[in-house]
């Protein structure tokens, strides 16, 4: 049961970017970027500080993955910031991110939480859960 709160938070978090991209694109409102980029990039840095070491053990390589993605999201993040919100590319490059990040979204949730929840203990789970929450406390 305690593992519940750990894949909760995180498909939490990752509802709340989808929901932030859906309403910037289908709005073209570039002034939610900066609101997404600070949710990804903590969720992003609490899965791959607390959340991916311990998974590694359920699919190293699936997480070695989830990692690239995440760096991939990091390169589309510094494109996104050197562009400015009124360049013409602006808006085409924040559907790439969200296309990028719903595809490894959906990887995450159907292949490799699956996996950890058979492998990690609930001690550890709950670990992780609370370490992640301290980590968005201190970046938020």
């Amino acid at each position: 049961m305690t593992h519940q709160k750990l894949y909760e938070m995180l498909e939490h978090d990752h509802e709340e970017v989808k929901e932030m991209f859906k309403e910037a694109i289908e709005n073209e409102d570039p002034s939610k970027y900066k609101e997404i980029k600070k949710e990804l990039e903590v969720h992003m840095k609490g899965e791959e500080d607390f959340y991916y070491p311990k998974a590694k053990k359920a699919d190293e390589d699936l997480v070695e993955h989830g990692i690239e993605e995440h760096e991939e999201a990091k390169g589309l993040i510094k494109e996104l910031d050197r562009l400015g919100k009124n360049d013409g590319q602006f808006m085409p490059k924040l559907k790439e991110l969200k296309d990028s990040v719903e595809h490894h979204v959906d990887e995450e949730e159907h292949k490799l939480f699956p996996k950890s929840k058979d492998t990690l203990s609930d001690n550890e789970e709950k670990k992780i859960a609370e370490k992640i929450e301290e980590e968005k406390s201190k970046m938020m």
